[in-house]
């Protein structure tokens, strides 16, 4: 059985996919890769991890956007109203969907598709390995922080009080001393802000082993 069958975890994920690509000029979350939409492989990615659900939030004024995340095994699709008043306002909606029996939330961004379901994973197997488990578990590559990050349900009240483009980084400096790092064991996934960002994606190969993900069950899931 593969990892997908096996097991599924009582952490909730929050894709983030209401920006307004104001960087890039156009939507890029429509953006082609490898014959789908960028968007899609974070879904893609996402659903087959240990992820127990999934709330993605999207900007309703981008036309083709909630076609495209209105997949049929996403749990919760939301539409921000409210995404002029910036990022604060896309989390505290993807928070107020996740499940009362959910341990924990895992923020995902909606323009990295190159993150895998195994990356996903190993965010999410820090988070079980001790009994005790972490306010925080931040992903890190090769000592570089990034994405994505987990939040122990505990901290969830805290976000009540971001606004504006102030988002996660708030959370954690100030809860700095409880964050431990899962080791991702590669160079940071970029994101897709820019054009040559965008152009730059198109170099990495997902034949290439490094994006080959069979989604191994961790002991601690």
């Amino acid at each position: 059985m593969n990892a997908i069958e096996q097991v599924k975890s009582r952490v909730w994920g929050i894709i983030l996919a209401a920006g307004s690509s104001k960087r890039m000029g156009s939507p890029k979350l429509l953006l082609p890769y490898q014959n789908k939409p960028i968007l899609w492989h974070v879904l893609n990615n996402s659903r087959k991890s240990a992820l127990m659900g999934r709330t993605i939030v999207v900007n309703p004024y981008i036309p083709g956007l909630m076609e495209a995340a209105s997949l049929p095994d996403i749990e919760t699709v939301i539409l921000n109203f409210n995404t002029f008043e910036g990022l604060s306002s896309s989390i505290k909606a993807g928070l107020s969907t996740v499940p009362k029996e959910a341990e924990g939330a895992l923020f995902l961004l909606a323009d990295q598709p190159l993150l895998t379901c195994c990356d996903i994973n190993r965010v999410i197997g820090r988070f079980y390995r001790d009994k005790t488990r972490p306010l925080i578990v931040q992903a890190s590559y090769h000592n570089q922080k990034g994405h994505p990050v987990l939040f122990h349900r505990s901290l969830f009240l805290e976000f009540n009080s971001l606004t504006g483009e102030r988002g996660g980084k708030v959370i954690l400096q100030n809860n700095k001393n409880q964050v431990v790092f899962a080791d991702m064991g590669k160079s940071i996934e970029p994101d897709i802000d820019t054009v040559s960002d965008y152009e730059n994606l198109n170099i990495y190969d997902r034949d290439d082993e490094r994006f080959i993900c069979v989604c191994k069950r961790y002991p601690y899931l």
